[in-house]
């Protein structure tokens, strides 16, 4: 089984592979939010100056799309890769709100189909 283990920082990532290595999978640090919520004029281009069909989209939500300011293309680029092969992925970040939406909106972001826990 191929397991990828996401952790929310890097020193997170560094104890949990000090507590148990590579058991669990490969273990990768997202460095906090990697994805944001699209700007209006990213969903439909006339929305870039004001309107009231800019308060709420079609679909009722803006979506998240990746923030690649700040170096962290290449973390999303490793997480893509790492997730693409994984057959389960263990959101191992924080235990609070923040904590999980980050993980969980990775998984979503990739369009994992397997496992999560």
């Amino acid at each position: 089984m191929n397991s990828v283990v996401l952790c929310e920082k890097p020193s997170q990532a560094k104890n949990v592979r000090e507590a148990v290595g590579s058991r669990y999978g490969k273990v990768l640090a997202a460095r906090g939010h990697l994805f944001r919520l699209a700007a209006p004029e990213e969903v439909d281009p006339h929305w870039k100056t004001w309107g009231y069909d800019v308060l709420r989209p079609v679909n009722g939500f803006y979506p998240f799309v990746a923030d690649n300011s700040s170096g962290k293309k290449s973390v999303i680029d490793e997480l893509r890769k790492a997730i693409s092969k994984a057959d389960t992925v263990i959101i191992a970040t924080d235990c609070d709100r923040e904590g999980q939406a980050i993980g969980e909106n990775i998984v979503r972001h990739f369009k994992f189909k397997g496992l999560t826990s």
